[in-house]
């Protein structure tokens, strides 16, 4: 899956599965995540949650050099449904700057960031 909007600000993909029960996905996010692209964040993420005895849940914020409330609130619609669906969230390497937008906003208080 990949998906690109706002003139090739953003991209996301799946880059890695764990078949087999339970299952991992893993997507990896690149570029500005705001207003125009937090839409296909929500939706890869929400997505990825509608797999098969999905387990882990995880995103590589390596690639997102800026993130903002829409952002977040996408990051957290995908966080309250893999409640629902028994699964974990992971937010793996986020830059400096979107790692500080992810305390201040407390989603660090409810999913593991690595």
């Amino acid at each position: 899956m990949q998906l690109t909007a706002g003139w090739g600000r953003f991209a996301i993909r799946v880059v890695g599965t764990a078949s087999g029960s339970p299952a991992r996905v893993c997507l990896r996010a690149e570029g500005e995540v705001d207003l125009a692209t937090a839409p296909l964040l929500r939706t890869a993420l929400l997505n990825a949650l509608d797999s098969p005895d999905i387990a882990v849940l995880e995103l590589d914020l390596d690639g997102v050099t800026f993130m903002d409330a829409q952002g977040v609130s996408a990051l957290l619609q995908a966080v309250l449904r893999a409640r629902e669906v028994g699964c974990q969230v992971r937010l793996l390497r986020p830059q400096s700057y979107v790692r500080r937008v992810l305390a201040i906003t407390g989603v660090t208080a409810v999913c593991e960031v690595q």
